[in-house]
């Protein structure tokens, strides 16, 4: 896959704003390989910089935490939010402080996220609203599913549907109420655009997995979910690098010693040091 992504941007180095190496970093990551993963993501970055492009260190920050060096990304990202919150990128600090209340709620300090969507939503505008609205939800206090349910009706109007949806599973996931995001997740999934909706599959699984059906997760941890080309999303704490915590549950259940090891090694490794998550 990174050979492609390679071939692809040599052909055409604009094409998607020159996502393709960013994917052929992302694919690079998914072996394990986090020093050639650095190299191509600083081609990416260099690129980016060099067209102009405002936020390039927000998609830094955003690369550090993906590759495991989550203390050194929330640093910089912190930096970014602080340094641009009263110029002209203020929009980017607001979306770079609800990102960091998701990243808080994923290491578990509901606290440290509230404190987060404060900040964002002090500087929310028109363009940024959605956004907050998505963090704050996701960092409201646990609850049981019918008031997430209530909660995820009473989001901003501009949230689209499927988004809150999607919220709503993320949410339930987040306060441990496996069941209720199992049934949220089976009619998106079943419903899916796999090429749009890359996480619905592992969070899905992450369902079945601590439901008690590994069997049920196996087939939907097949494929590595596919880079976007806008890089990062709010989202994509909740299911990568999961995807191998996933499947090595998963290898371990099915009696396959040695690949659940390899599946919790590369997870280890692309979640940083820290208390499991």
């Amino acid at each position: 896959a990174e050979g492609f992504y390679l071939e692809a941007a040599r052909k055409d180095p604009t094409f998607l704003n020159g996502a393709d190496v960013f994917k052929a970093a992302m694919a690079r990551l998914m072996s394990g390989d986090v020093a050639g993963a650095d190299s191509l993501a600083r081609q990416y970055f260099d690129a980016r910089a060099a067209a102009g492009e405002p936020a390039v260190e927000y998609r830094r920050a955003e690369w550090l935490w993906v590759s495991g060096r989550r203390a050194a990304a929330q640093r910089q990202l912190q930096e970014f939010a602080r340094a641009n919150q009263n110029g002209t990128l203020r929009d980017a600090a607001t979306r770079a402080y609800a990102e960091l209340a998701v990243w808080s709620l994923v290491a578990g300090d509901r606290g440290a996220a509230t404190e987060r969507v404060q900040e964002a939503a002090a500087l929310a505008g028109p363009a940024s609203a959605g956004v907050v609205a998505l963090a704050r939800f996701l960092a409201e206090p646990p609850a049981p599913p019918a008031e997430w349910a209530a909660r995820a009706e009473r989001l901003a109007p501009g949230v689209q549907s499927p988004v809150k949806s999607f919220a709503l599973a993320a949410a339930l996931l987040l306060s441990k109420e496996f069941p209720a995001a199992s049934a949220v997740l089976k009619p998106m999934y079943e419903n899916a655009n796999p090429a749009a909706d890359e996480g619905v599959a592992i969070l899905l699984a992450w369902t079945a997995v601590e439901t008690g059906h590994p069997d049920e997760a196996a087939p939907l941890l097949r494929f590595n979910p596919i880079p976007s080309p806008g890089g990062l999303n709010l989202f994509t704490p909740l299911y990568f690098p999961r995807l191998y915590q996933l499947r090595g549950a998963v290898a371990e259940k099915q009696g396959k010693p040695e690949e659940a090891r390899a599946n919790y090694g590369l997870f280890s490794l692309l979640s940083g040091p820290g208390p499991p998550r």
